[in-house]
């Protein structure tokens, strides 16, 4: 997957069930800075594009059970100013990040003797199969309109 296509959960699905891989890769260009502000909540985070960074990932990794590897960017982009999110890293089948990179210096991240190749997609299917879950339940829904939520006043 490139970049932004992290955020289409239907495509990692597709990767993971129907063409069964064991490992999708996401090169990006994710950047750090973006506000999200909920007064009414009393949140605020100013990082808000590095949180979905990391959170896509093991959704991506979880729900799927593959492993996730996200090669993103990191620093100083020199044309805006605006800084790129770093956080490179690998997230097991089961979506705990294993490692990753910094998300203000560049990093150079080895690591030596991972079974990708069916291992742990193996291993948590014999925990809990998703996949025989997704094969009996899922129908995809045509023509419902959602309904409208209003929250507070």
């Amino acid at each position: 997957m490139m970049c932004y296509d992290l955020c289409f959960v239907d495509l990692g699905r597709r990767y993971a069930f129907d063409d069964e891989v064991d490992v999708i890769i996401t090169p990006a260009a994710w950047r750090t800075e973006a506000v999200r502000n909920y007064p009414l909540l009393n949140l605020k985070i100013d990082n808000y594009y590095q949180f979905i960074w990391m959170l896509m990932h093991s959704a991506l990794a979880a729900h799927n059970q593959v492993w996730s590897i996200g090669a993103n960017c990191v620093g100083v982009f020199e044309k805006t100013g605006g800084r790129f999110c770093g956080e490179s890293g690998i997230w097991s089948p089961s979506g705990i990040p294993l490692v990753h990179g910094s998300h203000e210096e560049e990093e150079l991240i080895v690591i030596r003797n991972l079974e990708i190749r069916g291992h742990m997609r193996h291993q948590a299917k014999e925990h809990f199969d998703y996949r025989l879950d997704f094969d009996e339940f899922y129908r995809e829904i045509k023509d419902i309109k959602p309904k409208r939520v209003l929250i507070g006043d």
